[in-house]
């Protein structure tokens, strides 16, 4: 291949890989919004504070429903920065999401906060009449149990109890029968759907972990959704860079399904099946 057609197929493939991104861009809602929140974090994180106070007002300005630990993030910055007009906006946000009046009462002392806490009410009276109050708690229950179900089975891997084969795959069907059900009954959870997720015992706004229930799901041996990860990102419902997370994401056996992954898990940990 002579140097001249090296560098034409170069530039071909720059120019594919670049129209791919953009189509990429215009079809997926939330790829301004990460990119300008992404780029933002990097701003403030190099000390540039005034490009990351930019990109986090024009992420504010697409037309997605921003994310939980965004705005929380960026009303910390906001403070900071002394930018009490952004912060009102973004505690208003972040109230009309469901986060609580106790989490705010650190910013007792900003300028903005006799304003907000008049209007805190009518707020917390929109999250109520907008958002999915029994979808939420459903959640809630669900990502718990599949956290008791993580540590449970941790706790066998390292001996620390015993479990049988069946013992393994209840447990792992029960969190998917629970996820499915859910699924079935309000479609994929998400924030815009039912609010944003306040964390009491640290005072802090943080994501759901659905992510995390996926990943478990994977390692389970169910590749749920798996032909639409990126329609999952783009609607909001997972975070913008989950694609490369599950892609990794492999479990024991070599085939599908709860069944064989925990065989192949008991097999590995413990020798031989015992049920």
């Amino acid at each position: 291949m002579t140097y001249k057609l090296s560098k034409f197929l170069c530039f071909v493939l720059s120019l594919i890989v670049f129209y791919s991104q953009q189509s990429l861009g215009q079809n997926c809602r939330y790829h301004e919004y990460d990119s300008l929140v992404n780029v933002a974090r990097k701003s403030f994180k190099n000390k540039k504070n005034r490009a990351g106070q930019t990109q986090l007002k024009l992420a504010l300005k697409t037309s997605v429903f921003p994310r939980g630990e965004d705005l929380s993030f960026a009303l910390y910055k906001a403070k900071e920065i002394k930018d009490d007009s952004l912060a009102g906006k973004l505690a208003e946000k972040l109230s009309k999401g469901g986060v609580p009046k106790r989490f705010f009462f650190q910013f007792k002392k900003e300028k903005w906060y006799p304003i907000f806490e008049k209007k805190f009410k009518d707020y917390s009276k929109f999250y109520h009449d907008n958002f999915n109050q029994n979808l939420r708690q459903e959640l809630l229950l669900l990502l718990d149990k599949d956290k008791k179900r993580t540590e449970r089975y941790h706790e066998w891997r390292t001996r620390e109890i015993e479990l049988s084969v069946d013992d393994l795959i209840d447990d792992a069907k029960a969190v998917l029968v629970d996820f499915e059900k859910i699924i079935a009954k309000y479609g994929f959870p998400c924030e815009e759907m039912i609010g944003y997720n306040y964390i009491r015992r640290v005072n802090k706004v943080e994501g759901y972990e659905t992510d995390v229930l996926m990943i478990h799901m994977y390692q389970s041996g169910v590749r749920l959704f798996e032909h639409s990860i990126l329609e999952l990102i783009c609607s909001g419902r997972l975070p913008y860079n989950f694609e490369n997370t599950i892609n990794k994401m492999y479990g024991f056996s070599d085939c599908s399904g709860i069944e064989n992954e925990m065989k192949a898990r008991y097999q590995r940990f413990r020798g031989a099946a015992n049920n």
